[in-house]
């Protein structure tokens, strides 16, 4: 259930920087694996894109292995000012790059301030990669500590840059908003919001216990993730009526209409809800429809 945009594919850039001091990095037992933006006079460990500041590719051992990951730090990024910083997490079959790629949410950082992290899941007997999600992603993904690796991740992004701990967000594409899904209940408080696009949650209702703000992006004619849910995946309406029910929302919701795009918008005493449904789309992130990246930014 990956999303290949048209004319794009999902491949590994050549670092295009000296791999010595990266494999200094990860012999370096102070380095966290992370190379500063003041440490060489390399600018990347992914090629620097015409107008786009710095990207920083990463592998943090985990479970006796590395992972790779980018890291978007923005021109606006201020040590003495602490940045947001926006998860995104890849859907299945996906990786890292692809999603940098085609969400534009590194483009926006440069506008907006954050710090956007993209970290790479691990690959099943399939050779796909993914996120041990929860209830039916255990099977495939099984004894993979997602969330040690992600929470380790951040921590170790908070060693090198200055972060707003009240500004951590996570957001992700099918498989990966899932992921920001369970993370959500699985470490309440940790995140000030998720945003989900083409995704559920596999977790019963009466087991999502804990309220934060939701942004969530669903096409109508998903064949995948289906809007009205499975019997593996709980539908849209009764996630968004569940998160309803945590956040406190009592007032009636702002409707929005655009097009193919309709949205409805709750303020809740403990987060806000936002629901936007899209006639037509399938198992896509919307491009042309609506701004996807900037919705779940903004929200």
């Amino acid at each position: 259930n990956g999303y290949s945009p048209p004319g794009q594919k999902s491949t590994k850039k050549d670092p295009g920087c000296p791999t010595a001091a990266f494999e200094k990095s990860l012999a370096d037992p102070d380095s966290d694996g992370i190379l500063s933006a003041e440490s060489s006079t390399m600018h990347s460990f992914k090629t620097v894109l015409p107008g786009i500041a710095l990207l920083l590719a990463l592998s943090i051992p985990v479970q006796a292995s590395d992972r790779y990951c980018v890291i978007h730090i923005p021109k606006l990024y201020d040590a003495q000012k602490p940045a947001p910083l926006l998860l995104v997490l890849h859907g299945y079959s996906l990786d890292a790059d692809t999603i940098e790629e085609f969400s534009g949410l590194s483009e926006l950082s440069e506008k907006e301030g954050f710090i956007a992290v993209y970290p790479d899941g691990t690959t099943d007997a399939e050779g796909k990669k993914g996120w041990n999600a929860g209830p039916g992603f255990d099977a495939r993904f099984r004894g993979v500590d997602d969330d040690g690796y992600i929470l380790s991740l951040i921590k170790r992004t908070e060693k090198k840059y200055t972060i707003d701990r009240a500004r951590i967000y996570a957001v992700g594409y099918s498989n990966g908003g899932f992921m920001a899904y369970s993370l959500s209940q699985r470490h309440p408080g940790f995140f000030a919001g998720i945003g989900a696009v083409a995704a559920s949650t596999s977790i019963p209702i009466e087991k999502l216990n804990a309220p934060v703000s939701v942004i969530h992006i669903h096409g109508l004619a998903d064949p995948i993730v289906r809007f009205k849910g499975t019997e593996s995946f709980r539908s849209i309406p009764s996630l968004i009526n569940r998160f309803r029910e945590l956040n406190l929302c009592k007032e009636p919701p702002s409707i929005f209409r655009n097009g193919a795009v309709d949205g409805e918008i709750w303020k809740g005493e403990n987060g806000d809800i936002a629901l936007y449904v899209i006639e037509g789309i399938g198992h896509d992130w919307p491009v042309n429809e609506m701004k996807t990246g900037e919705s779940l930014w903004n929200f």
